[in-house]
């Protein structure tokens, strides 16, 4: 019987022991079950939440006719695995065309592994990224909730949420203020056209729900922020905006069009854009001595120039510019690095300016894809343009749309993994050699085929011309004449270094013919007279004479030595 009693207690502490060892195998298989999910999610680039009140597909491809295997509902959380860099344009249900990027996000099925899936960007308001650390960390003493003008105003102040429950904020509605007391160098002003200008703020985010801020003055910049650190603006719907002497801002949900005036960064740093929507602008972001800047995930759309880039100073740090994951759509100039003739002389510190993943379609580059400042010693170190997608441009009047304005030696452009591919104009291999490419394909068309002699003869033309080329300024105070004198190398014609004169678009109005003309000639633009006189022999010049009603410029191309000099000079009344 003791046998009997002794045997079933080592049977029952038997089963015991199996049974916390399978609980323990159960836990374990659990929690890897839970690490497959971490580790998928770990892959999240980016977060944001589904704007659509009727919620949005999950699709098996990047399709808006692909199969659906869900549906995500108004304000659900998604996680961004991938900027799949294709962009679209769909039209909505109400007949509105609009458009936006595939993006792969992560969406666990049944056995909470992720399949992958897809939707279309257009539905969703990013939220600020994991990586940006110093947007996510900001702590808010308070928030407010804002409903009108005044109550914005009141509202400002640092370290503070601030939530716009209104469709509109119209800036013009305030009467002309100025506080410059509230929060000791806190101050704002507001003039009479609506301009609102916020000085001296720190950690402020300002959140809406697409809300319109506007004033009544058309082409006006709506805020300014001058001064300011750990600024926050989401979701809102705005003309202009200016940031000056600031560091750390994000914008992010942004929509900006129909406001022929430029986006300013003036002497800032750490600007991001993510998510943002820019049409028809002029130039669209100009930018003033400024470093790192970073936009992300943002559509321009029928701007002329995209980036303008004004280096004036010297510092001690090297210009960081990247565009990553965005689509150029029917815009006219990718980069403009200009100096202004005002700062022509000045050498400022380097630039790295780098395009990832883009797409740039259907754009007419009327002017050059990349323009340099003609006759100035701007250093850029880098253009980089990677992984990106060049489909369905053209130049302008036949010009081949691949021009790299004005380059010097020293600039290095490089295309890396790139595609180029249905441009209606053909690529001039004169340009492309200005450039270096890996791992990058062209679709070259027929009129494009030198052989490669004249290639390798084109490359070294290119050397001998940046070796050559050189520009100074000289100035009379006593006859009060200002000229600016080029030098090129003896291999190029008058007509060539014409033809680079025509292409700095200093001259307006079509001062200027299009081809130096067969004999001497005279006519008339816009109270402008134009005279030619043509050179009578190799060593003679051409000589053009416009004259203003404010002065006179003389241009004149002749042979000195071993160079052909441009000589250009301004003479006022």
């Amino acid at each position: 019987m003791k046998i009997t009693k002794i045997g079933l207690l080592v049977y029952i502490l038997l089963n015991i022991v199996a049974c916390r060892q399978e609980k323990k195998s159960e836990i374990k298989k659990s929690e890897q079950k839970k690490e497959k999910k971490v580790s998928i999610s770990s892959n999240t680039v980016y977060l944001a939440n589904v704007n659509e009140k009727y919620g949005t597909d999950v699709l098996t491809k990047t399709n808006i006719k692909s199969k659906s295997i869900g549906v995500l509902s108004h304000n659900t959380k998604v996680e961004i695995l991938r900027a799949t860099g294709k962009f679209e344009e769909i039209e909505l249900y109400n007949k509105k065309k609009v458009l936006g990027q595939w993006l792969e996000i992560f969406y666990p099925n049944k056995k909470n592994i992720s399949d992958t899936c897809y939707v279309f960007d257009y539905y969703l308001d990013y939220k600020i990224p994991p990586t940006l650390k110093t947007f996510k960390k900001l702590n808010f003493k308070d928030t407010m909730y804002v409903k009108n003008e005044t109550e914005f105003i009141q509202a400002l102040a640092s370290n503070r949420l601030i939530i716009v429950e209104t469709d509109t904020l119209n800036f013009s509605k305030i009467s002309p203020l100025e506080n410059t007391l509230k929060e000791n160098k806190t101050s704002y002003q507001c003039n009479q056209t609506g301009e609102l200008q916020i000085n001296n703020y720190k950690n402020i985010h300002i959140k809406a729900n697409k809300t319109h801020l506007i004033t009544n003055t058309k082409n006006t910049k709506i805020i300014t922020f001058n001064h300011c650190e750990n600024i926050i603006i989401d979701n809102v719907h705005i003309g202009t905006f200016n940031v000056k002497n600031s560091e750390n801002v994000l914008f992010i949900n942004i929509k900006s069009e129909n406001s022929n005036k430029e986006i300013q960064i003036i002497d800032s740093e750490n600007i991001y854009f993510i998510n943002c929507y820019f049409n028809e602008k002029d130039n669209l972001l100009r930018i003033y001595n400024s470093t790192t800047i970073n936009i992300d995930n943002s559509i321009f759309h029928n701007s002329r120039t995209l980036l303008s880039l004004i280096y004036t100073e010297n510092r001690n740090t090297i210009n960081k510019i990247q565009v990553k994951n965005c689509l150029i759509y029917q815009s006219s100039t990718i980069l403009d690095y200009d100096l202004g003739y005002e700062n022509i002389g000045i050498i400022p510190q380097k630039i790295e300016t780098v395009f990832y993943n883009c797409t740039f379609r259907s754009n007419q580059f009327s002017d050059a894809l990349i323009e340099y400042p003609f006759d100035s010693d701007l250093q850029i170190s880098l253009t980089k343009i990677e992984n990106c997608i060049f489909e369905n441009n053209e130049g302008s009047e036949g010009k081949p749309f691949f021009i790299l304005e004005n380059r010097n030696e020293d600039d290095k452009i490089i295309f890396s993994d790139c595609i180029f591919r249905n441009n209606d104009t053909a690529i001039s291999k004169v340009e492309f050699a200005k450039a270096e490419f890996i791992d990058t394909s062209i679709d070259w068309k027929e009129e494009d085929t030198e052989n490669e002699e004249e290639l390798i003869a084109v490359e070294e033309a290119l050397k001998e011309e940046n070796k050559f080329k050189k520009c100074y300024e000289t100035r009379d105070e006593t006859n009060y004449t200002f000229a600016t004198i080029c030098m090129f190398p003896k291999s190029m014609t008058k007509k060539q270094i014409y033809t680079k004169l025509l292409s700095q678009n200093e001259f307006t109005n079509d001062e200027l013919l299009n081809t130096i003309p067969k004999t001497d000639t005279t006519y008339h633009r816009e109270n402008i007279s134009i005279t030619y006189t043509l050179a009578k022999n190799k060593l003679d010049s051409l000589k053009i004479d416009l004259g203003y009603e404010g002065g006179e410029t003389y241009i004149s191309i002749y042979s000195k030595k071993d160079s052909i000099i441009l000589n250009r000079t301004y003479s006022p009344d």
